[in-house]
């Protein structure tokens, strides 16, 4: 099928449309992870038409290879861990997107699979000992997630830690007696310290705190033993930092200016990397560890997202921008080379639409966002989709957005709003929205809204929100909060009722509720309240498509269906004024592809409902 696609000046070209299977279809990676010797990497993709793991060494011209059939599930919520010697890799698996997880490990050579954990919550792996013997899980299996020891061969699980609020771990100290983890024993929700403990559960110690309510995560350990790599929002923006474990000396590396995070240290511990997220974009940066020195690493403009230090010294990355899908790649102070490229299949050779940053005013503040405009025939209006990212804590960057190229592909403006809450614009503004929740980020994409209107190739009665997750609750509150805003919405896997979602979900979700809202619903029930478009749903006016999983543990069918259920209470007719998907097995999000389709095929349906 072709369109006609006429350009403001009058000129005018065939593009060919887009058709689902030929974007949703084209394979993609997940769970990128190097091996300790840094010459493999392991990934998850659905390359063959489901997951699978693959692995492929990092050397010129290597074929990836493959590892047994169906080993993963349809969405990797949990890393990829290599074993020590390359051997094996543990994974986790889920059952139909519920989250939780059990782990298994498969041997490299044989293709043998054994089951590890068997738990009533959610297990997570961490690193293998470096004797091989251990691995660290961190699990919720009694409650809230937290540390504990897995011992490889008889399989008996040990509890490390007891925190109140969730723990993460990050790795072993080079002589297996310690692990390093990130966790809180404040009653701050937002707090976060770096912590050591003894391998047998002894001599918990706080090694480093900023204070209470900032948020300081250990992130690395050289290979040498010597540092500690972590990241602090003491400054006011996130800086990276490094401990000396041989002296405790605490040194800043950060510049101060921008959100910036470790991702690790070269294999000869002399020098540190990170990530600097400037606004949509980001960049890579090697701090020498002796003199401070700074180098930026050059790599293509867009999302360059690192993975570590191959043998050779480059750093893999996978690169994405606004009309390039993600490569997997080798960059180092030279240069960068391809390891995996990407597949365009039916669609190699066609022009993605590109995206721009934009910014515009929400009241006093200044909220960033990316604006995507198709083509469109002299003097016609465009209509528009606000299309809103999950979290709240997530960010829109320049990367390649399948369900963005189509909706532009069916004629429409895309406009991606950083609202309060994103991160990567500093504490500040990643704090905005706590004790918030739906009213000044709300207003930020009611902002949007007003940017777009104000945009002569806008057609300012033909404007829609969607999203999904945070974004698929965002399009229920813009459509009950500011109704007269919005032709239509479509609210893929949202909230409505945060108390009930409260209520729902586990210890872990539970504190970043507790976060989010700065109390319980039983401590501040007017938040909670005031935020749930439950409560608001008699001033819908417009067309809602609603989206939702059987088993979504984050987002779960009741919050979905009490909604329609509220619509159908008022008068509202299903198939006229609201249209309600249950998406069947599934989670959160899914990757497997016939689920993918799913739900391309509603957002198609929903924007046909308001094509010209």
């Amino acid at each position: 099928m072709a369109r006609l696609n006429c350009l403001a000046t009058g000129g005018c070209e065939v593009a060919a449309r887009i058709e689902l299977e030929d974007l949703v279809s084209l394979p993609e990676n997940y769970a990128v992870v190097l091996d300790e010797s840094g010459t493999k990497v392991a990934f998850g993709s659905d390359r063959s038409g489901r997951m699978q793991l693959y692995v492929q060494e990092l050397s010129a011209g290597a074929e990836v290879t493959q590892i047994g059939d169906g080993l993963l599930p349809a969405t990797l919520m949990t890393p990829l861990v290599w074993s020590r010697d390359g051997a094996t890799i543990v994974f986790g698996r889920d059952q139909d997107g519920d989250e939780q997880h059990n782990l298994f490990s498969v041997d490299l050579a044989s293709g043998g699979v054994r089951q590890l954990t068997s738990s009533p919550g959610q297990d997570f792996p961490g690193p293998f000992a470096p004797d091989g013997r251990e691995l660290i899980v961190v699990s919720s299996r009694a409650g809230q997630l937290n540390l504990y020891l897995l011992n490889l061969d008889s399989l008996e699980v040990r509890q490390l830690t007891d925190f109140p609020n969730p723990v993460s771990a990050v790795d072993w100290s080079v002589d297996g007696r310690f692990i390093y983890l990130t966790g809180s024993q404040s009653k701050n929700a937002r707090n976060e310290d770096v912590y050591r403990v003894g391998r047998d559960g002894s001599g918990l110690t706080c090694l480093y705190s900023s204070g209470d309510g900032n948020r300081d995560w250990a992130r690395a350990i050289s290979r040498d033993g010597r540092w500690l790599a972590f990241s602090t929002d003491r400054s006011g923006v996130s800086q990276p930092g490094v401990i000396d474990l041989t002296t405790a000396e605490v040194r800043f590396l950060g510049d101060e200016a921008s959100d910036e995070g470790p991702v690790g240290f070269t294999l000869d511990s002399r020098r540190l990397l990170t990530t600097v997220a400037a606004g949509t974009s980001t960049r890579l940066i090697e701090i020498d560890l002796d003199t401070a020195a700074r180098t930026v690493l050059d790599t293509p403009p867009g999302l360059a997202w690192p993975h570590g230090y191959a043998a050779s010294g480059e750093v893999v990355i996978e690169h994405s921008d606004t009309t390039h899908r993600f490569r997997l790649m080798a960059v180092n102070r030279t240069g960068l080379r391809v390891l995996i490229d990407a597949r365009y299949g039916p669609l190699a050779g066609h022009r993605f639409v590109p995206g721009s940053p934009v910014s515009f005013a929400s009241g006093d503040l200044t909220v960033h966002g990316i604006l995507y405009k198709p083509p469109r025939r002299q003097g016609q209006r465009l209509p528009a989709v606000v299309w809103v990212h999950g979290g709240p804590t997530g960010n829109d960057f320049e990367m390649f957005d399948p369900a963005v190229q189509i909706i532009c592909d069916r004629g429409f403006a895309v406009l991606q709003v950083n609202y309060r809450g994103s991160t990567g614009y500093g504490r500040a503004f990643k704090d905005l929205n706590l004790g918030d929740i739906g009213c000044g980020d709300a207003a930020d994409v009611a902002a949007g809204n007003a940017f777009l209107r104000q945009d002569p190739d806008i057609d300012p009665d033909a404007i829609l929100c969607a999203g999904g997750s945070y974004g698929g609750y965002m399009t229920y509150r813009q459509l009950t909060h500011y109704p007269e805003l919005w032709a239509g919405g479509l609210a893929i896997v949202g909230i409505t009722d945060w108390a009930r979602l409260y209520d729902d979900s586990m210890e872990s979700y539970k504190s970043y509720l507790k976060m989010l809202f700065k109390g319980s619903p039983q401590e501040v029930p007017d938040r909670y309240r005031q935020a749930s478009p439950i409560h608001e749903v008699a001033q819908v006016r417009v067309p809602v498509v609603m989206a939702q999983g059987e088993n979504d543990p984050r987002c779960p069918l009741s919050q979905a269906e009490s909604f329609r259920d509220r619509l159908l209470e008022l008068g509202k007719v299903e198939g006229k004024d609201f249209v309600y998907h249950r998406l069947g097995a599934q989670g959160h999000y899914s990757a497997e592809i016939g689920q993918k389709m799913q739900l391309f095929r509603i957002l198609d349906e929903f924007l046909a409902r308001f094509s010209a």
